[in-house]
């Protein structure tokens, strides 16, 4: 009989963002590189491990190549993740790739694995896209 159950508590949210500059986007337009952020937060008293973040693409886009396509961030001390570079597959089911996406339209998905995420820990991937 179990009377403690661990509770994970991870809050994701994605946004869209100035690729360059990672303020809110206020438009765009066609040939406009724009990026999306992704954050996460572990608001529990339990650490997450093997936690997997995928996206996809969104149409009519073309990943872009500036540095700005692969940033993450995750806070300091005990309990931050190390992030695997980012994986790519046109499936999602892979195969998953560790080689340059740029140049790939959708469906392409693009997954980041934290190996831990602590208790109270926060951060953020990025990439970057051009519109079609």
């Amino acid at each position: 009989y179990i009377t403690n159950n661990p509770t994970l508590c991870l809050s994701l949210a994605k946004r869209a963002i100035d690729c360059f500059s990672g303020a809110p986007l206020s438009g765009a337009y066609p040939g406009d590189e724009i990026g999306f952020e992704i954050s996460f937060s572990n608001c529990g008293g339990y650490s997450g491990f093997s936690v997997v973040i995928t996206d996809i693409l969104p149409t009519n886009t073309v990943r872009a190549n500036p540095a700005p396509g692969a940033v993450w961030w995750a806070g300091s001390g005990a309990g931050v993740p190390n992030i695997v570079s980012p994986m790519w597959s046109s499936s999602l089911g892979g195969p998953w790739n560790l080689t340059s996406q740029t140049g790939q339209v959708s469906p392409s998905y693009i997954r980041w694995i934290l190996n831990r995420v602590g208790m109270h820990k926060t951060g953020f991937v990025r990439y970057c896209v051009t519109i079609l």
